[in-house]
């Protein structure tokens, strides 16, 4: 009776192992295999880069009220334009932020919004220059988030002056 249970225990555990593997996968595969298509104009989209680096520079120094201020901004950059769901999506992160002074809150929602940003900006091509997808693997409680600089130093959103320096560079943008 013991071994039946265990067995039974044993192969239900497998199974589901292998479902969530095979939800993953499909879910990995789909997102890479379709394209981000955009139609938002470089003005438009340059406007969003330099209001999302500039939030990104107040988390670095761990400002709340700066941080709230700079997703202010970046939310008017982008008034008017929801006919891209991605721009939905970097606007709703951004109003989330623009609400509290709270930086564990605020660095939340940059998780969010350093996605979008990022899928935007590969997308529509629209840096003048550089752009640096770094990342920490200790961020988001170990699992791990990244976000995009104009510099190449890391600077670290997620932690600040408690760990200015963590993270490396993932990927480079021109």
């Amino acid at each position: 009776m013991k071994n039946k249970r265990f067995l039974l225990r044993t192969i239900a555990t497998f199974s589901l192992g292998i479902l969530m593997m095979g939800c993953n996968n499909s879910q990995t595969n789909s997102s890479n295999d379709k394209a981000l298509e955009v139609s938002i104009n470089k003005e438009d989209s340059q406007k969003i880069l330099h209001a999302y680096l500039e939030l990104k520079d107040a988390l670095v120094q761990t400002n709340g009220a700066k941080a709230q201020e700079a997703a202010k901004n970046l939310f008017k950059a982008i008034e008017g334009e929801d006919h891209e769901e991605i721009v939905v999506k970097i606007k709703t992160s951004a109003k989330h932020i623009s609400e509290t002074t709270e930086t564990d809150v605020q660095r939340s929602h940059f998780n969010s919004l350093s996605n979008n940003v990022y899928s935007l900006i590969k997308a529509s091509k629209s840096n003048d220059g550089k752009i640096y997808k770094q990342y920490c693997p200790m961020a988001m409680n170990n699992k791990g988030a990244f976000w995009l600089s104009a510099e190449e130093e890391v600077n670290n959103p997620y932690f600040g002056d408690m760990m200015l320096h963590c993270g490396s560079v993932k990927e480079v943008l021109d």
